[in-house]
């Protein structure tokens, strides 16, 4: 089948010895189209005029890949030593932690032996208040409130509680009352009460027992 000279356009046929066919494209000259000698052509790898000039536009420039090469290298070593400097950074945060976990574990041993102490300081305090709710409770044993007795501007509650016991029959003293004194102001401007702590329950206990014969005494109503 003929066909034609992609340079001169003209046929060309089977019998023609005057032909070269295109490696790369397949298109098919006369020698003398593209000014080859008819002798010493290898055809195998024969490439057209088009194809050469098109082959080596894509074949990059040796110096250009030796520098794309060498700025690849100065990136690399660049990144390495941003790797090695966050490896640095990193081994400095794990010796960080390492320092604050051992911290951590040393307050939550702190904390353990401050909640054992608390516990115990509580325990301790409870047993406190038991004591001395049992000691107030011991001392108000030996107390008397006597209340309606009159009350004058710097009384001597203490002369005032002697005539009492005297009303009553009985010899009251600094031997028999360990202290006295009156109560926080009344809302309804009655006389304050009085507090008499005995030295000893018994005085006490003959306090009232002389009360209770003279229920009528004027002027003192006695509560223990």
């Amino acid at each position: 089948m003929p066909s034609n000279c992609n340079k001169c356009k003209n046929n060309i046929t089977r019998l023609d010895n005057d032909k070269i066919n295109c490696t790369n494209c397949e298109m098919m000259f006369h020698t003398r189209c593209v000014n080859l000698p008819d002798v010493n052509i290898n055809k195998d790898i024969w490439k057209c005029e088009n194809c050469v000039i098109k082959v080596k536009s894509k074949e990059p420039i040796l110096d250009e890949i030796l520098k794309e090469l060498r700025l690849l290298k100065s990136e690399h070593a660049e990144v390495q030593k941003s790797l090695n400097l966050c490896y640095e950074k990193i081994e400095d945060c794990n010796l960080i932690l390492k320092k604050q976990e051992q911290t951590l574990v040393e307050h939550l041993e702190r904390i353990e032996l401050l909640e054992t102490n608390n516990s115990t300081l509580r325990k301790e305090n409870l047993e406190l208040k038991r004591q001395i709710n049992d000691l107030e409770q011991y001392s108000r044993t030996n107390c008397v409130e006597i209340s309606g007795v009159p009350e004058f501007k710097d009384e001597n509650t203490m002369s005032v509680v002697q005539a009492a016991g005297t009303a009553l029959g009985l010899n009251l003293d600094s031997y028999t009352i360990d202290t006295c004194h009156r109560l926080k102001k009344n809302f309804n401007n009655q006389p304050r009460n009085i507090i008499v702590k005995f030295v000893r329950r018994l005085d006490k206990e003959e306090f009232l027992r002389c009360r209770r014969i003279k229920r009528n005494l004027s002027n003192y109503m006695l509560d223990p």
